[in-house]
């Protein structure tokens, strides 16, 4: 009996030893490669993201009314900010220009039943443009 009873162990043994979960490798959109940069004269730092791909748009229709989160890193909406760019959201309803945001989360107030076309432009404090602009369309029930 003792015997069959170690057989059975072994068995149990071996049947949940193959019975583990098998994770996989996480699979990557981005290849990373080493560079080697030694014995360079002259170094250029560059950058590897586009200024535009910078510049997040959310936005929720609530009746006649919008609420837009915009996300952009590389500019403050505070003037007191010396160590960054400092802007501003120009905001505008169908071609026309009807507001200029100090915050980067607002609501957009008012607009008629139908479909509309929101342009953001985030600008300077002077209204130069930073080349950063998303527009979206939005209608209104």
């Amino acid at each position: 009996m003792p015997f069959s009873r170690s057989i059975i162990s072994v068995f149990m043994l071996l049947f949940l030893a193959g019975c583990r979960r098998d994770i996989p490798e996480p699979e990557s959109k981005f290849a990373m490669t080493n560079v080697n940069a030694a014995g360079r004269i002259r170094d250029v730092p560059v950058s590897v993201i586009p200024l535009n791909s910078s510049f997040y748009v959310r936005h929720k229709v609530n009746g006649e009314n919008i609420l837009v989160e915009c996300i952009v890193p590389e500019i403050s909406f505070r003037q007191d900010r010396h160590n960054k760019r400092v802007g501003k959201i120009v905001v505008f309803v169908d071609g026309k220009k009807i507001a200029e945001m100090n915050t980067p989360v607002f609501i957009i107030k008012g607009l008629a039943q139908g479909e509309h076309a929101i342009t953001l432009e985030v600008v300077n404090l002077q209204n130069r443009s930073y080349s950063l602009k998303k527009e979206f369309n939005v209608t209104i029930l």
